[in-house]
């Protein structure tokens, strides 16, 4: 069941809203990937315009359950996309293909603007007034 853009499935995890995610960015990428050659094509501006919007795409992902093979899905998707950008090949590292890309992990930009968002709200709390509807990370 899908509901405001956000897949959800009886046992409430989001796994299935993950995947999906994953799998759209993949589509997204594969499409983007045509007009990115590993010789030749676009300049690199534009190569990181367009490894951006796949970033995007990738940041509807919710930061609630990263359990090891979400995490492994969302850094997968995120290879292939950073592959064509710094016009590398497929043999080429996980680890590498970030540190040239200059893009770090999925995961940890989904928690970074999870962090974020918390402590902006705890911020807009303090000034209205308002009690959290959930415990705020601790700084």
């Amino acid at each position: 069941m899908t509901y405001l853009g956000i897949v959800i499935n009886k046992s409430c995890l989001f796994k299935a809203h993950i995947a999906e995610a994953a799998r759209k960015a993949d589509r997204v990428g594969a499409t983007l990937a045509r007009l990115m050659p590993n010789v030749g094509g676009p300049r690199e501006a534009r190569r990181c315009l367009l490894a951006s919007v796949v970033q995007s795409v990738l940041s509807w992902a919710p930061t609630l359950d990263f359990t090891n093979g979400n995490v492994k899905l969302l850094n997968r998707t995120q290879r292939r996309v950073l592959l064509r950008k710094i016009w590398a090949y497929r043999t080429v590292s996980e680890a590498a293909t970030k540190v040239l890309a200059g893009i770090p992990l999925a995961d940890l930009l989904a928690r970074e603007r999870e962090t974020e968002y918390r402590r902006r709200r705890s911020i807009t709390n303090v000034v209205t007034g308002a009690v959290p509807a959930y415990p705020t990370v601790a700084q």
